[in-house]
């Protein structure tokens, strides 16, 4: 699992939201990719945006990487985002050792 945390510009929350909504997440769920956008609320940097994108190994996180290396359109995304930030966007790489059952 993959996490990508943004922290909007003051006054930036509803234009980053719709931006990472629209042009990001929905995007990707109809090219069948298991992404998903959630909202910290009390995060101590103030609401925080997670990206939460589920792949099934390494290689298959390290082939979207490369991709999006060459990708003009990932790269006017990432700085559309940045603008509508006031941070550093923040990666983060889990794996899932015992899946939830019930």
């Amino acid at each position: 699992m993959y996490l990508r945390n943004s922290v909007p510009a003051l006054g930036k929350e509803n234009e980053l939201r719709a931006a990472l909504e629209e042009e990001w997440v929905k995007k990707r769920q109809a090219q069948g990719i298991a992404i998903s956008l959630s909202v910290q609320l009390f995060a101590p940097e103030g609401a925080t945006f997670v990206i939460t994108v589920r792949y099934r190994d390494l290689a298959e996180l390290e082939n979207r990487r490369r991709q999006k290396q060459t990708d003009p359109a990932f790269q006017a995304a990432v700085a559309k985002f940045a603008s509508l930030s006031r941070a550093p966007a923040k990666s983060e790489l889990y794996e899932v050792l015992v899946p939830f059952t019930s």
